[in-house]
């Protein structure tokens, strides 16, 4: 049972069952009557939670639903990235499709007040393209993971993730100005990036590596005032909270407008805001909360 809402009902080990909520969840988003290409637009009202990176820490992940309280008084907003990849394998198999599983099982029970953000971890898994970190290759482990669970219908199940990954948002926009992504661009590839990506669903040259505009936009780091001011006028927006880099007490900041979250260690934290409140970047600080802090049930 996840803390603080309703026990899903999904059996994580039937190729069926995985097969029919990617799909199903996928299509969900896609038709989201809020959406405009990529990005999803909230109003201007409301509360919103949105976490860093996670990483199958399941730890964190069962404190951030917790606070969320979807089921009482709670946010009207989960917004969550970075689901896949753990160091904690088994076996070396990683098993982090359940975690994924499980926000999609809550995107599809609570209506869209569940998002998830398109990361460059599960893009790279769909995308075929190896990233390694220091338990070995996350992409392989992720796979052997499927084939261990699934066998024979493990690729059937891996093409659903896939299909799920790709219907994902870049960006969700607030109508106070907060617009929160994975990351933004390198500022060295902005003659690469195509700003305009999104106010479309990423084609598959939009998401293929290393050039594509999706696929730049989640791959971001040493970010710059001077391109975030650039990405604020075109995109109509006045603050990035974003997750993709190293934040060892939870959040890091660069600029004046970029807040950076991560939350799947000791220290990790989320940002927890109003929609009808427009912040500076030291206003957004003060609405951050230690995971640590969040105390579950034994």
């Amino acid at each position: 049972m996840s803390a603080g809402n309703a026990p899903s009902q999904i059996d994580v080990r039937s190729a069926e069952s995985m097969i029919d909520l990617f799909d199903s969840v996928a299509q969900q988003i896609l038709d989201d009557p809020r959406r405009t290409g990529s990005v999803i637009d909230l109003p201007a009202e409301g509360r919103v939670l949105i976490a860093g990176d996670l990483h199958d820490h399941q730890i964190n992940f069962q404190k951030t639903l917790k606070l969320a309280n979807l089921d009482g008084n709670g946010v009207d907003y989960l917004i969550v990235q970075e689901m896949v990849h753990s160091d904690r394998l088994v076996n070396h198999l990683d098993l982090s499709y359940r975690i994924l599983a499980e926000v999609a099982d809550l995107t599809r029970r609570y209506g869209g007040r569940v998002i998830q953000l398109m990361s460059n971890h599960e893009l790279s898994q769909v995308m075929g393209e190896n990233i390694a970190k220091h338990s070995g290759s996350c992409t392989e482990a992720f796979d052997l993971g499927l084939d261990f669970v699934f066998g024979d219908d493990a690729e059937a199940v891996r093409e659903s993730i896939a299909r799920y990954v790709k219907a994902l948002p870049l960006a969700v926009r607030g109508g106070n100005g907060v617009f929160m992504a994975h990351s933004i661009p390198y500022p060295r590839r902005r003659e690469r990036f195509d700003k305009t990506v999104i106010d479309r669903v990423p084609t598959h040259e939009d998401l293929k590596g290393p050039g594509g505009s999706a696929h730049l936009l989640v791959w971001g780091r040493n970010l710059t005032q001077d391109w975030a001011d650039e990405l604020s006028e075109a995109w109509g927006v006045e603050q990035f909270v974003l997750g993709h880099q190293a934040a060892d007490m939870g959040y890091e900041t660069y600029g004046d407008t970029m807040l950076v979250l991560e939350s799947d260690h000791q220290h990790g934290a989320v940002v927890l805001f109003d929609l009808a409140k427009r912040y500076t970047r030291a206003e957004l600080i003060e609405q951050i909360y230690p995971l640590a802090a969040v105390l579950l049930e034994q």
